[in-house]
C-alpha cells in the first residue's frame, strides 16, 4: 500500500506581492491587514531600509522596503504607499509594497530559486496557476537578518516621544481645566453675593411701593371724608 503524503502548501493560503521584478509571498497566517495611502513618516539616522514608521490602531511600528534589497536604486511612491501589516511572534511591522498584494492557494514547490533574494530569507520556491514563480518569506528569518534591534531602537524612541507628547498634553489640560474651575468659582461666588445684595434692595423697593399705595389710599380716605363733611 502507498504512503499517501499530505501537501501543507496546497491548503495554505499566501499573500502575493512584488519586490520589483520579483514575485514573493507570505503565508496568509502572518498578515495582519493591509493599509493604502497610508501616512509614513521618516526616521532621521535610519537604516536606508527603512522607509519610517506609521501609525496602526494607535500602536507606531516600523515600515521596512525589502526591495531595497533586489534594487537599491528604485523609485519609492511612499505617497501612496501600500502598507502589508506582518505578525512574527509579538513583533509587528509593515512591508512596503509598490504594487496591490493578491491572495493565491495552491502553489506547488518548485527547484528553481531566486538569485536576488537573500538565501535565509528563502522558505522555497513555489508556482501557482497563474505566477510562474513566487518565492515563499520566512517574516522570522529576515526580520532577524535586518537586525530587529537597529530597527526597533528607532522606532521606541519615537513612540516614547509621542508618549510624552500625550502626557504632557494631558497634563497641559488638566492644569486649563483646574484653572478654568478656580477662575469659574471666584465668579460664582461673586454673583451669589450679587444676587444676595439684590434680594434686600428688591425687597426694600417693595416694602417702599406698598408704603406708597398705604399713603395715596390714606389721602383718598381724607379727600372723600373732607367731601362729606362740606356736604
Amino acid at each position: 500500500m502507498a504512503e499517501t503524503v499530505l501537501d501543507t502548501h496546497s491548503m495554505q493560503q499566501y499573500l502575493f506581492f512584488k519586490l520589483d521584478s520579483e514575485n514573493v509571498a507570505i503565508k496568509l497566517d502572518n498578515i495582519e491587514t493591509i493599509q493604502l495611502s497610508t501616512e509614513v513618516v521618516p526616521i532621521p539616522r535610519a537604516p536606508k531600509f527603512v522607509l519610517g514608521v506609521t501609525n496602526v490602531e494607535n500602536t507606531i511600528i516600523p515600515v521596512i522596503n525589502l526591495e531595497y534589497f533586489v534594487n537599491d536604486k528604485q523609485t519609492i511612491d511612499i505617497d501612496n504607499a501600500i502598507i502589508i501589516v506582518v505578525s512574527n511572534e509579538d513583533t509587528i511591522f509593515g512591508l512596503y509594497s509598490s504594487s496591490l498584494p493578491i491572495v493565491v492557494t495552491n502553489i506547488e514547490e518548485i527547484k528553481e530559486r531566486s538569485e536576488k533574494i537573500p538565501t535565509n530569507w528563502q522558505v522555497g520556491t513555489f508556482k501557482s496557476e497563474s505566477i510562474e514563480r513566487l518565492t515563499l518569506l520566512d517574516p522570522a528569518k529576515f526580520w532577524i537578518s535586518l537586525g530587529d534591534t537597529e530597527i526597533i531602537s528607532p522606532v521606541l524612541q519615537i513612540d516614547q516621544s509621542l508618549q510624552q507628547v500625550k502626557e504632557k498634553d494631558s497634563k497641559e489640560a488638566k492644569k486649563e481645566e483646574k484653572t478654568a474651575t478656580e477662575t469659574k468659582k471666584p465668579k460664582e461666588e461673586a454673583d451669589k453675593k450679587a444676587a444676595e445684595t439684590k434680594k434686600p434692595k428688591e425687597e426694600d423697593k417693595k416694602a417702599a411701593d406698598i408704603n406708597e399705595e398705604d399713603a395715596d389710599s390714606s389721602d383718598d380716605d381724607k379727600k372723600k371724608s373732607k367731601g362729606k363733611k362740606k356736604s
